[in-house]
């Protein structure tokens, strides 16, 4: 009976470890690409007055993909705090890039998310591709109909820092307000882990010697905010579930079969 009574907690130890297996996740040593989460900027208002002379008024996410933005799109009010982009994946949402209020269209280069990383290492070792962000931001001259627009944010790990990009069609695609890709923001001050399996992400905001401090004469030391951008959470699959519960119930079962065995 003793060996009866040993064969079951044995079998009982392999079914827990097998329902443990399935219900936590893994944290695997290998490329991994960053997408659906959410990337939060926020501008302050009054640097951006002093070094751009602009400040952030309106900004736009995925429900306004289909929309080219100029100074008329509608989007959301802001004071530059609390804008949030979804993370893109690949591919990209597409755009039909109409113009509002005519039936111009242009295409919008809504950017993928490529980025990959080890994450047996620092993210920033074996970093590669780009994160795309849905998104972008319009900026106006106060008391003036002047403005500009950060179109289709992405960001990327080069030359040993983090930018984020604009990106916009040039002339020859059409796009008669169309900068192409330029750098905008140079990060500092980076937190980079991992976490649910994607990039989680927090940093300072700055013009550096970025593109657009460039060609505008700008400050680049200035901080003008922050940015970061925080993983949707993995759920785990219903099938996993069920054939967790399922293991776990049988480790039940042959738990009251032992007790009665015992007995």
């Amino acid at each position: 009976m003793k060996m009866i009574k040993n064969f079951k907690l044995a079998t009982a130890g392999i079914l827990m470890i097998s329902a443990a297996g399935l219900l936590t996740p893994s944290t695997a040593s290998a490329a991994i690409a960053t997408a659906n989460g959410t990337m939060t900027m926020n501008l302050d208002s009054a640097t951006m007055l002093t070094t751009f002379g602009f400040i952030p008024t309106t900004y736009f996410d995925q429900a306004q993909n289909d929309y080219y933005i100029n100074k008329l799109t509608p989007g959301y009010a802001t004071n530059g705090l609390g804008m949030q982009f979804q993370v893109n994946g690949n591919p990209a949402p597409t755009s039909a890039g109409i113009m509002y209020g005519t039936s111009d269209t242009r295409t919008r280069p809504i950017q993928a998310t490529t980025f990959t990383y080890d994450t047996a290492g620092p993210v920033e070792a074996t970093a590669t591709g780009q994160i795309g962000f849905d998104g972008s931001i319009r900026i106006t001259k106060p008391d003036t109909i002047n403005w500009l627009k950060f179109d289709n944010l992405s960001m990327k790990y080069t030359g040993g820092k983090w930018v984020v990009y604009t990106n916009e069609n040039r002339l020859a695609t059409g796009d008669p307000d169309g900068f192409g890709t330029q750098s905008l923001f140079e990060l500092s001050n980076v937190v980079s882990t991992t976490e649910n399996g994607a990039l989680k992400f927090s940093a300072d905001l700055s013009l550096g010697n970025s593109n657009w401090a460039n060609g505008f004469g700008l400050d680049g030391t200035l901080k003008l905010g922050t940015m970061s951008i925080t993983p949707s959470a993995v759920p785990v699959p219903a099938a996993v579930w069920l054939f967790g519960s399922a293991l776990l119930g049988l480790t039940g079962y042959k738990r009251r079969k032992l007790n009665t065995i015992a007995a």
